[in-house]
């Protein structure tokens, strides 16, 4: 399924029933794919719907600012045309600072917030982070990015590696780039 914002397509999939949503946002890099573990045990009991954030997985990835700002509004284009009312908003990593922004732009639409493996505040200290942004402007970005999600990742399976690092290496460099600036 596909809802529109300023005419480019946000992809999302809707699973299980229910009056009560949960809306999933995935991390820097990622897809919605990154929650098909949790997804058929969290829509047992209720609608769950994940989303592919602009720039990301099966969403357009037009040339534009990719903040917070325009994933918030993104959640709520999906929301939209799902027809759902409010949702707890569950955010991975940088899905967390996008949970927040959606809230602070539509606190009558979020039902709680969800923080798995993110922060709530900058995390590192300022030259670390330039360092970070550094390397992903850099032209090797994906191999240095394929060796960080390696070395994060750790005991993880090789193939759920091999997920992370595709869908790392898929997204475009202008994308990581606006996202992480904006985080």
């Amino acid at each position: 399924q596909y809802a529109k914002l300023d005419g480019a397509k946000i992809h999302y999939k809707s699973y299980g029933k229910g009056n009560d949503t949960l809306v999933l946002v995935h991390g820097w890099g990622c897809n919605l794919n990154h929650w098909r573990d949790q997804i058929p045990e969290l829509s047992k009991r209720n609608r769950v719907i994940a989303l592919d954030l602009p720039g990301h997985g099966e969403s357009d990835k037009p040339q534009l600012a990719y903040t917070m700002d325009l994933f918030a509004n993104a959640i709520d284009a999906v929301m939209r045309d799902a027809k759902v009312e409010r949702a707890v908003v569950a955010g991975h990593s940088m899905g967390t600072p996008v949970a927040r922004q959606f809230y602070r732009k539509y606190p009558q639409k979020t039902l709680g917030i969800v923080i798995v493996d993110g922060g709530l505040r900058l995390f590192g200290t300022k030259e670390m982070r330039e360092q970070f942004q550094a390397m992903i402007r850099a032209p090797n970005w994906k191999e240095a990015g394929t060796q960080m999600f390696k070395q994060m990742s750790g005991t993880m399976a090789a193939a759920d590696q091999e997920r992370v690092v595709t869908s790392f290496t898929s997204t475009p460099q202008y994308v990581l780039v606006g996202a992480m600036e904006s985080m």
